[in-house]
């Protein structure tokens, strides 16, 4: 089974989901008989990065779906990563697990207009995936409520 991992692992931008990501990679590649992490480069701009990744992913991402035709896409995150993830699926009718921390931080960072962008967003890309985990409760319940069909809770750091 080969494994597409969407994620970002930008030096300027490392931060808790990203080291999450990472430690889970580790455990799960023995489990794979691939794993792919196309390496996505984009510029870095406060504020702004989420619509360049969204950008420059989506196509990458694409081709190496088309690719390496992996049985399964895996969003490390809900925002940006996420919609790239929804885009990908709906294109090619690929699986899609999204890893949910917090759904509505965009919407907390991006208040406003920006806010309610992000909460489409999110929406949109729940609304495709298979199954959505939640690392809580609290996030569960969110993504539930921002349309994911399935959700499970796997605890963060558990």
């Amino acid at each position: 089974m080969k494994l597409l991992v969407i994620t970002e692992f930008n030096p300027e931008k490392l931060g808790g989901a990203e080291m999450h990501a990472s430690q889970v990679l580790k455990r799960i590649r023995p489990k794979f008989s691939a794993v792919i992490v196309p390496k996505i480069s984009y510029p870095y701009v406060p504020n702004f990065s989420w619509i360049f990744y969204m950008l420059f992913a989506t196509p990458v991402i694409f081709w190496e779906t088309i690719r390496s035709k992996p049985d399964l896409l895996w969003a490390t995150l809900d925002f940006p990563q996420a919609q790239v993830g929804a885009v990908i699926k709906v294109l090619t009718s690929k699986p899609l697990y999204v890893t949910s921390q917090n759904p509505l931080l965009g919407e907390e960072e991006f208040v406003g207009l920006g806010g309610k962008l992000v909460k489409y967003l999110v929406s949109f890309a729940f609304a495709r995936a298979d199954v959505v985990a939640a690392v809580s409760t609290y996030s569960a319940n969110l993504a539930k409520k921002l349309g994911a069909k399935k959700v499970v809770i796997i605890p963060n750091g558990v």
